[in-house]
């Protein structure tokens, strides 16, 4: 009757470590959001990193990389986001750049939320303004706003 009591005791402990093993591996201080959408001749990957301190987002850094054979979809893309980006190229603490190398336009945009003037943000685009909590960005809203969208977020390990 003690070999299956051993056993089992055996088991349940062998799984505590490494279920032990396992969460101490992943950063939860870290999360990566990453979407893929394909229309016609474009396909587009984004990915979100977030890094997180005290349930607030510190810095998010995105690259979207706009793939397509047609150069003039990623000429029009491309000038359609330069406009919508110019409005921030004044901002301190948000950095963005675009590239269009091998059939694809690559986005990058770094943003510190810890630093950035939400004033400002707010002013360019009334739309910021639901992102933010006491001049602070919960990572849970950005999270579950990248989810509706499609993206699929994971604690990086």
């Amino acid at each position: 009757m003690k070999k299956p009591v051993l056993s089992i005791l055996i088991t349940l402990f062998v799984v505590v470590i490494i279920f032990i093993v396992v969460i101490t591996r992943i950063d939860f201080n870290h999360l990566l959001c990453t979407y893929t959408s394909k229309v016609d001749n474009l396909t587009i990957k984004a990915t979100h990193s977030i890094s997180i301190k005290d349930k607030y987002v510190t810095t998010l850094i995105t690259k979207e990389v706009l793939s397509s054979s047609d150069y003039d979809i990623l000429y029009n893309y491309k000038s359609l986001l330069e406009d919508k980006y110019s409005k921030y190229q004044d901002i301190k603490y948000y950095d963005n750049k675009m590239t269009i190398s091998n059939n694809e336009l690559i986005i990058t945009t770094k943003i510190d939320y810890q630093k950035i003037d939400v004033t400002k943000l707010i002013e360019i685009d009334k739309n910021n303004k639901q992102l933010f909590t006491n001049n602070k960005v919960y990572y849970k809203d950005l999270k579950k706003q990248y989810e509706q969208l499609g993206a699929i977020c994971k604690y990086k390990k």
